[in-house]
C-alpha cells in the first residue's frame, strides 16, 4: 500500500489531492502513509487592482504562454490555445485589450492542423483525444465568429458520430480533470457546436442527436462541480427543460463558499477554475446577472486570488 512512485508520491499522497474522505480512511485503514506531500507554489498576490486590469493581466498571460506552447510542441493542445480564445473573446467583449495578433495566429494554426488531419477527420479516424481537441478548437472558433466552410463540417460532423446510444459523449475513460472528465461535460459541448456549425443537410440528423443529448442530459447524475456547470449549459444551450435548468441553478448557488468562490467538489478548498466556470454557466443561462450580490462575491473572490503575473 506504501509503494513509490519515482518521484517518492504513495496512493496517500495522491488521494489526498481529490480529497475524497472514503478514500482516504480506507487507505489510513490500511497503514497507508505520505511519502512526498504535495507543496503548493508560492505566488505572489497580485494585491488591489481594477477589474480591467485584472482581466488584461490575466488575458495577456495565456496569449503570451499559449503561443509559447505551440512554438514548444507544434500541437494545438485543447487546454491551451482554444480556452485562450475563449478567454480572449470574452475579454474583448468586455471592453479589454487583447492582442489581436496573437488571436489570429492560433485561428491560423487551428486551420492548419485540421486541414493537415482532414482526411483522417472525414474517416473518423482518431487523431488523439478522440473529440476532446476538435470540439474544443470548434468551440473557440465559434467564440470568434468564425464563419462555417469545409474545415467546420469536417469537424462538426466527425464530432457527432461518436454519439453513444443514449445520447452521451464519452471518450472511454479518458480522463484530464476538471474540464474533459465526464460525458456530461463533453455532452454539453457537442450540443453546442451542432447547434452553432449544423449545415441545412445535416439539419435533420443533428436535430435527432440533440435531442437524445438533450435526454441523457436530463437524467444524468452530476459528481463534481463541473459536472453541474455544464449539465446547465447544455441543457441551455439544447433549448429544452427551463424548469430542470433553474433547479440544477439553485444547486450550483447554493455551493458556494463563504469566501465568495466554489470548489471542484465538496472535498476540496475554492478555486479560481471552479468558481469562473460556475458564474459563467450561471450568467450564461440566465440565473445571475452580474449586478446580483451572489456574482460580486464571486468576483471579489477572483480577484483575490489572482497572483501578479496575472494567473
Amino acid at each position: 500500500v506504501n509503494a513509490r512512485s519515482t518521484v517518492e508520491e504513495t496512493a496517500f499522497d495522491w488521494a489526498s489531492k481529490f480529497g475524497n474522505r472514503q478514500v482516504l480512511a480506507t487507505l489510513t485503514a490500511a497503514g497507508a502513509k505520505s511519502g512526498a506531500p504535495y507543496q503548493a507554489p508560492e505566488i505572489k498576490p497580485a494585491g488591489q487592482r481594477p477589474v480591467m486590469q485584472a482581466v488584461e493581466s490575466g488575458t495577456a498571460l495565456l496569449q503570451r504562454t499559449s503561443s509559447e506552447f505551440f512554438k514548444q510542441s507544434g500541437c494545438v493542445g485543447c487546454h491551451h490555445q482554444p480556452l485562450t480564445l475563449l478567454s480572449v473573446a470574452a475579454a474583448r467583449a468586455a471592453g479589454a485589450h487583447v492582442d489581436e495578433n496573437a488571436a489570429n495566429a492560433i485561428v491560423k494554426t487551428i486551420e492548419g492542423e485540421n486541414m493537415y488531419f482532414s482526411q483522417k477527420l472525414l474517416e473518423r479516424l482518431d487523431i488523439g483525444g478522440l473529440t476532446d481537441p476538435p470540439a474544443w478548437k470548434l468551440m473557440a472558433l465559434a467564440a470568434e465568429h468564425y464563419p462555417p466552410n469545409l474545415l467546420t463540417d469536417t469537424l462538426v460532423a466527425y464530432i457527432a458520430n461518436f454519439q453513444f446510444a443514449d445520447g452521451r459523449w464519452w471518450n472511454g475513460g479518458v480522463a484530464r480533470a476538471p474540464f474533459e472528465e465526464s460525458a456530461i461535460a463533453r455532452t454539453a459541448v457537442a450540443i453546442r457546436l451542432m447547434k452553432e456549425f449544423g449545415t441545412p443537410a445535416m439539419k435533420a440528423d443533428f436535430d435527432r442527436r440533440i435531442a437524445r443529448a438533450q435526454k441523457y442530459l436530463e437524467t444524468a447524475h452530476a459528481a463534481t462541480n463541473d459536472d453541474l456547470a455544464m449539465q446547465i449549459m447544455g441543457l441551455h444551450w439544447a433549448g429544452g427543460n427551463t424548469a430542470q435548468v433553474a433547479a440544477l441553478g439553485k444547486t450550483l448557488l447554493a455551493a458556494q463558499r463563504p469566501d465568495g468562490g466554489w470548489s471542484q467538489n465538496p472535498n476540496l478548498s475554492t478555486d479560481a477554475y471552479a468558481t469562473g466556470e460556475t458564474m459563467s454557466a450561471l450568467l450564461e443561462a440566465g440565473i445571475l446577472r452580474p449586478s446580483d450580490a451572489v456574482y460580486q462575491k464571486g468576483v471579489r473572490f477572483l480577484l483575490s486570488t489572482q497572483a501578479e503575473d496575472g494567473s
